[in-house]
């Protein structure tokens, strides 16, 4: 983890730092420098402590997946407890995401000062202290303030752990060991559904919140316990930026909650406002000396700003179509909640399955090959779940799943590769930062346009405009209606996707060879 140089234990995890502190009083210099009880300056962890390393990373990228989708099973049983209606209970998902994206872009720079351990140390107890604040909250109120000290920690954990692995581990294995913390975090978004709704069936909604608490501390005994010292990278001189990271927390927080209740003019100027805050951040980045994001390697690194492109692009596509096509299977296909969610869960699976896998390939062949060619197979898939509206749409739906499932794995891993292999080490904060910010932002997105897709249907039913459509909202069989909406609205969804995922296919594929710049 990338210290201070005046802190020179705060890579130390554990035991270890008794033996780190007798080099406190030296400056450690970029490469080169040695110490007691950790590799020299410039050089990676041993197989040994590497493996620790990953475990570490898998249990807490687990634990970050259980925060989320098993709760989004336990929203009707919340709700009945609280009393709240559905539009209330959205806030569970989004404080959290705030809590998110507001904290990845700092606690990344923080992590280059203090060390990146210390600052997963702190993730890891944030995030279970956090989880355990919300399984046993008395009022609604306290249940989303607990949400959002699950955010922060969970957003710490994504600011530094690509970057942990990025350097601890040599080039030839970054994409492998990038695959398996990936296929942990696929692997909570598989189970997770299932676990929630067996827990919340069989025994009480308030586990679910509690569920990722046990593998949250176990990461932080490993952690705390293991003496792992890390290797070095010198940290930025200068003082913090503090105006930067105003400057992005409010303008990403509002860009957040107008973005999650689209369309709307209170929202849409919402919206604009964060934005332009964002606008302003970017400007400001450009001009400090030492910005709390290094916007400056948009402009300088093509492989970088195409890698990322590519991954909001990925995300937008894919993100809502378990959300799209849960309504379809449900609403259109008749399918109950439970095998609705067993079909659904073939698309994690198979990134699951794959991802260490096509992680290893990308340490040998160029990422934007495997990347390119995944999104192609995604846009394939999400068009044949794009027709699966009629007959035989069952098997179609089954078969965009698999193929979407392939080609996110195809693309996730070698595209963090690439992301992380095109930035020097001294910068690999900054690139771990942007990938979970590059995600939020695809998710959004993704939301955006299937809620103006509904929202342009809607009108144009209300309206009339809509040519060839026979319901109107004076029409008796407002079933029907609503039937039609669902499925039109559902389909183009995912049609629109699959052109977003074109779009990533190309961006990806011109972006630049990684391996020749070794």
């Amino acid at each position: 983890m990338a210290d201070s140089v005046s802190n020179p234990d705060a890579n130390t995890v554990g035991p270890a730092r008794s033996e780190a502190a007798h080099a406190g009083s030296a400056r450690i210099p970029a490469d080169g420098a040695s110490r007691p009880g950790g590799p020299p300056a410039g050089e990676f962890l041993s197989p040994s402590d590497a493996r620790i390393l990953i475990r570490m990373l898998v249990l807490a990228a687990f634990s970050s997946a259980l925060m989320l989708t098993p709760v989004n099973v336990a929203v009707p049983q919340i709700m009945a407890h609280f009393g709240i209606d559905a539009v209330t209970s959205s806030w569970l998902p989004l404080v959290y995401l705030i809590a998110v994206g507001v904290t990845v872009v700092p606690a990344a720079r923080v992590a280059e000062r203090v060390g990146r351990a210390q600052v997963f140390r702190v993730a890891l107890a944030c995030a279970a202290l956090g989880s355990l604040l919300a399984a046993f909250t008395a009022s609604f109120g306290w249940l989303l303030a607990a949400r959002v000290v699950q955010g922060i920690g969970a957003g710490m954990c994504f600011s530094v752990s690509s970057a942990m692995v990025a350097q601890s581990v040599p080039p030839r294995e970054r994409g492998e060991k990038l695959g398996v913390v990936l296929t942990a975090t696929y692997l909570g978004l598989t189970f997770g559904p299932f676990l929630g709704g067996l827990i919340t069936q069989y025994l009480h909604w308030r586990l679910v919140l509690a569920l990722p608490v046990p593998l949250l501390l176990v990461s932080l005994w490993i952690a705390v316990g293991r003496g792992l010292v890390l290797p070095r990278i010198p940290a930025p001189a200068g003082r913090f930026d503090f105006r930067g990271a105003l400057l992005y927390g409010v303008g990403m927080t509002l860009f957040i909650l107008g973005v999650s209740s689209l369309p709307g003019r209170t929202y849409a100027l919402v919206t604009l406002v964060g934005i332009v805050l964002l606008i302003i951040f970017v400007r400001h980045g450009l001009k400090a000396e030492q910005p709390v994001f290094n916007v400056r390697l948009f402009a300088r690194n093509a492989l970088f700003a195409r890698s990322c492109l590519a991954s909001v692009l990925m995300y937008a596509a894919i993100f809502s179509t378990t959300f799209v096509l849960s309504i379809l299977l449900q609403e259109i296909h008749g399918l109950s909640a439970l095998n609705s969610g067993l079909m659904l869960t073939i698309q994690p699976l198979m990134m699951a399955t794959l991802s260490k896998r096509t992680g290893r390939w990308s340490d040998v062949v160029e990422p934007r090959f495997l990347a390119s060619g995944g999104l192609m197979v995604c846009a394939f898939g999400l068009v044949l779940m794009g027709f699966s509206g009629g007959e035989g749409g069952l098997w179609l739906s089954a078969a965009g799943l698999l193929c979407t499932g392939l080609g996110v794995a195809a693309f996730s891993a070698p595209n963090h590769n690439a992301i992380m292999g095109s930035v020097e080490r001294s910068e690999i904060g900054a690139a771990s930062s942007a990938l979970a910010v590059m995600r939020i932002l695809g998710q959004m997105l993704s939301m955006v346009c299937v809620a103006c897709v509904f929202s342009w249907l809607a009108q144009g039913l209300e309206s009339g405009v809509l040519a060839g459509v026979e319901f109107g909202p004076e029409d008796p069989n407002t079933l029907l209606t609503h039937d039609w909406l669902e499925r039109t609205a559902c389909l183009w969804s995912l049609r629109i996707a699959s052109v977003l995922c074109l779009s990533g296919a190309l961006v990806s594929f011109f972006r630049g060879d990684l391996h020749a710049r070794a």
